[in-house]
């Protein structure tokens, strides 16, 4: 191995034993070197090419087969043109949604990221980030069936806001 590949091995190496531990100031370094991250995958994945007719689903937190989304996904399913995908991150849901004969994976598992790299449509039921793992959705278009008033909820619940601070 040539001589300069190691010396960079070792200095990676001493960095993420250095963010692994638990001081203040390696702290900061260690969540902003984790959103570099994620911020370069969402990025990546932007240029993955994206199928027209495959669509995932998620609900209830990335955690139940039930609500806006379910609904949705067993209608949509009924068009053959569809290629429909429901996404977990619970294995009994999962294992449930594959006995009935449909297709469902881990929101991490190899064919979960797969789908989720490679689908134009993602419709979720809450958060995108409690669903799905964002940071492979990117160029998707992202449909939330959440029922309710978005902005007065949101914008209610930010004690930051312009709008907080006059209503109060």
């Amino acid at each position: 191995m040539n001589g300069k590949l190691i010396d960079y091995i070792q200095i990676i190496l001493l960095l993420l034993i250095l963010l692994s531990v638990n001081h203040k100031p390696l702290k900061k370094l260690k969540l902003i070197a984790k959103r570099a991250l994620v911020v370069s995958l969402h990025f990546c994945s932007r240029a993955i090419p994206k199928k027209r007719n495959l669509i995932v689903f998620g609900g209830e937190n990335g955690r139940g087969f039930r609500g806006n989304t379910k609904y949705l996904f067993l209608e949509m399913r009924k068009k053959p043109q569809l290629d429909c995908v429901w996404i977990s991150k619970n294995d009994q849901v999962v294992a449930q949604l594959n006995k009935q004969g449909y297709q469902a994976y881990k929101h991490h598992s190899p064919k979960g990221v797969y789908y989720q790299l490679r689908a134009k449509l993602v419709i979720h039921s809450h958060s995108i980030n409690d669903d799905f793992s964002k940071s492979f959705l990117g160029g998707a278009i992202s449909y939330n069936t959440w029922h309710g008033v978005g902005l007065k909820k949101v914008w209610g619940a930010n004690k930051k806001t312009f709008s907080y601070k006059i209503l109060q």
